[in-house]
């Protein structure tokens, strides 16, 4: 394994579960850093001065998963006023995902350290440089997340936002690689060679993310037109809205109506027996 393909994708000799996780890209967490992604673009062609790791991607082993939907409710109390006042501001969602990462080899070792170390720094901003004052100037460290249908964004792509928080746990139960960087060629550039380097077996990692998207992605349209919702298939890829008439062509709206007809006979039956 090469200096600089430390992040790559998946290649020959991987082991069986990293060969699985690989298999159509449903099972891998992809992680990029949307100002690697900006110099990069900005490069073009150009193979000089170009971010040689802009993403990572982890094997999704999963321990926990929780989607959290603020929808931005604020009671405010005038005095004399029996009932507080309520009103919606902007709805937030948090994304809270926390995996292990193990690895089968110590060459995988090294490589999900040094993904962990990508993550590490890409929690702080990206500075740019001014050659007359010599100050930074911070830009702030906007990331894209992909995992399946439950972390992308409306084209099925990564979902942009920011990591607010992320933790490194190794876990030494399940032991480490004790190396130095002089017996493994493979880790040549990446580990400390005048001591013993560590690389645990077993990781895990857990963030939280805040996605930024537009209020016009989601939500009800509640205009006369065509009245439904914007994006149907938001948040999961799975559409929820039918189409307002058979021959209307396909839009975000289509065919699925999660509407029982049989639950508004349960609720007419049930008001008849409301005493009054």
């Amino acid at each position: 394994m090469g200096i600089f393909d430390i992040f790559g994708d998946k290649r020959a000799g991987d082991d069986p579960a990293t060969d699985y996780a690989y298999q159509g890209g449903w099972s891998v967490i992809l992680i990029e850093n949307l100002n690697a992604k900006r110099i990069n673009a900005r490069q073009g062609a150009k193979k000089k001065n170009k971010i040689q790791s802009p993403s990572v991607t982890f094997k999704a082993f999963i321990r926990t998963f929780k989607d959290s939907f603020n929808a931005g409710w604020q009671e405010t109390q005038y005095p004399n006023q029996s009932v507080p006042i309520a009103h919606q501001s902007t709805p937030r969602r948090i994304i809270q995902i926390e995996w292990t990462v193990p690895s089968a080899s110590k060459e995988e070792a090294v490589k999900n350290l040094a993904k962990c170390s990508w993550l590490a720094q890409s929690m702080f901003p990206a500075l740019t440089w001014n050659d007359a004052s010599g100050a930074g100037l911070p830009k702030s460290s906007f990331m894209a997340i992909k995992f399946a249908n439950l972390i992308q964004a409306n084209n099925g792509g990564p979902l942009p936002g920011y990591i607010s928080n992320f933790n490194y746990t190794p876990n030494f139960v399940e032991g480490i690689h004790i190396i130095k960087e002089a017996e493994a060629g493979w880790a040549n550039g990446y580990g400390q060679s005048r001591q013993y380097n560590l690389f645990p077996n077993v990781v895990d990692i857990s963030l939280e993310f805040k996605p930024i998207q537009t209020r016009d992605s989601f939500g009800l349209d509640a205009s006369e037109m065509e009245p439904g919702w914007n994006n149907s298939s938001w948040p999961y890829g799975i559409k929820i809205d039918p189409k307002l008439r058979t021959g209307d062509k396909a839009t975000t709206k289509t065919s699925t109506q999660l509407a029982d007809p049989r639950s508004a006979k349960i609720i007419k039956s049930q008001q008849s027996r409301i005493t009054k």
